[in-house]
């Protein structure tokens, strides 16, 4: 327990014991360390118990062993943590994080698991490597629960499978959140202040960041994060982003790979018109000055941010971001893990044309055709109405990528756009896995024809994870009823993402991907590889010859890292995108059918497939964000831009050509900045809290649909633009208040007092203590008080 996170109201002694009971060798846990979270207040009774008050709380199980694990014995240890009626009734769920520590041999060979009544994790199961290596890590955000017992047992289970080897567990911690069952409101702030000092004039919502000019302060992205560093370490190391204008050609010249030499000498010339003022300043360390794009990163200090704001040069500046090398279904990697709490997709439909969709699975609706996730779709392969795979999960695999449910198994925790409804387009004829363009074709004038058959959750993406043939360039000749039927869906405002294929071609892509209406996807590792070989076409530049793959031929990647372009992933100068993949989990056909007959889940669903579901969830969740913020969507060619501008530039050595990687979070940001204020409204609770509207004084403006949707430990931030001169007339200061209605029962009306500072003093007059140009009682109060906290020495004050 990390003690300078909580304050202990209450420690319980741990006691162990042995159950007789069906789960055999189990050693159980009683009565938890019970604390509660930082910044909030409540009690415990003298008997153990929370009192249900709408607070968070933690209870935390730790034993410490050693435990022997025995070689090959596929019986599970099982350590039982029971919450024995701690926790009462009006409290769920929210968090769990369990931290452990192993020495073991063959560390391969080891599974760990959670589970509770209802659910299964699978912690640490991996290859076997021929070194002794002891397991000693911290798994957090394990999943997010929705209105989970709070009194439901916890097994945390081990053993060992293979080879001869001996290991043993030496300390295990379990730490279980609860929360008010309850939606539960907070805001970060208990006052909002705005700065009207410098200027009367308004300040406006951004539509879109080609056609709104920032201002200095509002080009810092997650200023937080850069507070964080300069708190810790006292300067922060960021990314420098310079204006696109100074280099015209930076964006076609990088999306299309063609770095000539004249373009790299513009960006440095452009680059080291700033790096030229700082270079030799104390504390001033640039990391990375890159070839082919206008960016630098560097170690700066307060100051050195302030100044390089203010330069004309800087479009944007960001924090340097660290990243995990294990990644949970890639969500991270592409930014979409914060941003989904808060904008899941909600009101927009996402096609997945592909094998079908298995819409009993209860990531996918659990009931009958159609239900609450997939609502409608056809099978186009049959030509009948029941879009069901045969076997074959490949599309209910895209599903769970896409727009699954939240929930957690393993590393599977919910879809891109969990929010979003699905629709099932079939497009195999009966068990077989190929489909002809017709089919698919028709599967797209479908869309077209039932866009708005649900006018609360149009198609506004379709994901499509097939294709087949070779092109170097746009192939819109090539086929006319798939580019004509791409045409048609696109004028409709449906956006179309496929893949781009997995053959390791260095210069082409997949049809229908090179359709130039179409989104194209390739794809990069979502964790990092020790090394893996992946059979790909004859005709890549880096094929080796592998007779035991079906083509002959085969690519290789060794010590690859999160965020690398897979060998395998085709590549091109037309390539649009990159998303994740590698041995995604994510779902499969429930009971015998699909990838694995034991599970309703599947560990290995990989190649451009599985990266392209990735993007249609990201396009349905920027296509919600659009709405709620202007009550319309954004056209394809406006999402392409965004994805294409806002993305990583990622470089591909097979090919020599950078692509940018997704990032959902730059993305939004881009769409629409917060050009003045913001409120972060928290959800503390655990059930989705729903903001039904806020109440605004006239000067302050949003921008938003509502309802907006917060999940269950959560935080949304809203954008604010205020109209200084409507209250800055003669003011010094002006006093409002915010109202924000949701439906937390216990507060279903939030008052956020607001605060404009309209003006600053030229000279502060001597006993002006706060700041406001007078001298008066309220500056005599804070005299008299900081006099008695002095110890009645007034010198010491003045002092």
């Amino acid at each position: 327990m990390n003690k300078s996170l909580f304050f202990i109201l209450l420690a319980l002694f741990v006691s162990i014991s042995i159950s007789t009971s069906s789960r055999a060798d189990t050693i159980i846990l009683n009565q938890p360390e019970i604390h509660l979270v930082e910044n909030h207040t409540g009690s415990v009774n003298l008997a153990g118990k929370i009192t249900p008050q709408a607070i968070e709380y933690v209870a935390t199980w730790t034993y410490t062993g050693p435990i022997y694990i025995p070689d090959e014995n596929l019986n599970w240890t099982i350590i039982s943590c029971d919450p024995n009626g701690i926790i009462p009734v009006g409290k769920a769920v929210t968090k769990v994080e369990i931290s452990h520590s192993y020495t073991h041999t063959y560390t391969g060979d080891l599974d760990i698991q959670l589970e509770n009544d209802t659910k299964l994790w699978s912690i640490h199961s991996s290859d076997l490597d021929n070194n002794v290596e002891d397991i000693d890590e911290t798994i957090t955000n394990t999943t997010t629960f929705t209105g989970d017992d709070p009194n439901q047992v916890w097994f945390y289970q081990f053993r060992d499978v293979l080879e001869d080897d001996t290991g043993q567990l030496n300390e295990m911690t379990l730490k279980v959140y609860y929360a008010n069952a309850e939606p539960d409101i907070s805001l970060s702030t208990s006052e909002l202040h705005i700065d009207c000092s410098d200027s009367q004039s308004v300040s406006t919502l951004a539509a879109s960041s080609s056609t709104q000019q920032k201002e200095s302060t509002s080009r810092l992205i997650d200023k937080e994060a850069i507070n964080e560093m300069f708190d810790e370490q006292g300067t922060a190391r960021v990314i420098v982003n310079l204006k696109e204008s100074l280099v015209a050609d930076t964006k076609a010249a990088l999306v299309k790979g063609k770095s000539t030499k004249a373009f790299r000498s513009k960006v440095k010339q452009v680059r080291d018109v700033v790096l030229d003022k700082y270079k030799g300043k104390k504390s001033f360390k640039t990391h990375h000055e890159y070839d082919n794009i206008p960016s630098f990163s560097a170690n700066v200090t307060v100051d050195q941010l302030n100044d390089l704001l203010a330069e004309d040069n800087i479009a944007s500046i960001e924090p340097a971001r660290k990243y995990k090398c294990f990644t949970a279904q890639g969500l991270p990697l592409i930014n979409a893990f914060d941003s989904r709490s808060a904008t899941t997709g909600s009101g927009i439909s996402i096609a997945i044309c592909d094998t079908g969709i298995d819409y009993t699975h209860p990531m996918l609706g659990g009931a009958s055709f159609p239900n609450d996730k997939v609502i409608g779709g056809y099978d186009f392969g049959d030509d009948d109405s029941d879009p069901y795979p045969y076997y074959e999960a490949h599309g209910t695999a895209c599903a769970g990528i896409a727009a699954g449910f939240i929930g957690s198994y393993g590393d599977y925790i919910g879809g891109v756009a969990p929010g979003a409804k699905l629709y099932a387009l079939k497009v195999t004829e009966g068990s077989e896995e190929y489909m002809y363009d017709d089919s698919i074709a028709a599967s797209w004038d479908w869309c077209v024809t039932n866009q708005y058959a649900d006018q609360d959750n149009p198609i506004m993406v379709i994901s499509v994870s097939l294709g087949g043939s070779k092109f170097s360039n746009i192939c819109d000749n090539s086929t006319v009823l798939l580019t004509t039927a791409a045409g048609n869906a696109t004028n409709a405002g449906i956006t179309i993402v496929a893949a781009s294929g997995n053959e390791g071609y260095c210069d082409s892509i997949s049809e229908p991907a090179c359709i130039s209406t179409i989104i194209s996807v390739g794809a990069v590792y979502d964790r990092s590889l020790s090394s893996g070989g992946w059979c790909i076409d004859s005709t890549s530049c880096i094929a080796e010859s592998y007779p035991e793959c079906d083509t002959g031929y085969i690519c290789y990647d060794t010590n690859a890292i999160s965020g690398e372009v897979n060998c395998y992933s085709n590549s091109a100068d037309i390539l649009d995108v990159l998303a994740p993949s590698y041995s995604v989990t994510t779902t499969d056909i429930t009971g015998s059918g699909g990838y694995d007959n034991s599970s309703d889940y599947t560990t290995g669903f990989a190649g451009t497939s599985a990266a392209t579901p990735y993007v249609a969830g990201v396009v349905a969740v920027i296509q919600q964000y659009s709405y709620q913020n202007t009550g319309s969507y954004l056209s394809p060619s406006e999402i392409r831009n965004l994805l294409v501008d806002t993305g990583t530039m990622t470089y591909d050595p097979k090919s020599d050509i950078y692509t940018p990687l997704i990032n959902l979070e730059s993305a939004l940001e881009a769409a629409y900045p917060c050009d003045g204020e913001s409120i972060s409204i928290n959800n503390t609770g655990g059930q989705t809290l729903s903001i039904s509207g806020i109440n605004l004084p006239a000067w302050l403006t949003i921008d938003m649909q509502f309802p907006i949707e917060i999940l269950p430990n959560s935080t949304l931030t809203i954008c604010l633009a205020s109209d200084c001169s409507a209250v800055c007339e003669s003011e010094i200061s002006y006093s409002d208040n915010i109202t924000i209605y949701s439906n937390d029962p216990d507060t279903p009306e939030l008052i956020l007092p607001v605060i404009a500072t309209c003006a600053t003093c030229s000279s502060t007059p001597l006993g002006d203590i706060t700041g406001d140009c007078l001298v008066n009682l309220e500056d005599m109060s804070v005299i008299a008080s900081s006099w008695l906290d002095c110890g009645y020495y007034p010198e010491s004050y003045c002092n």
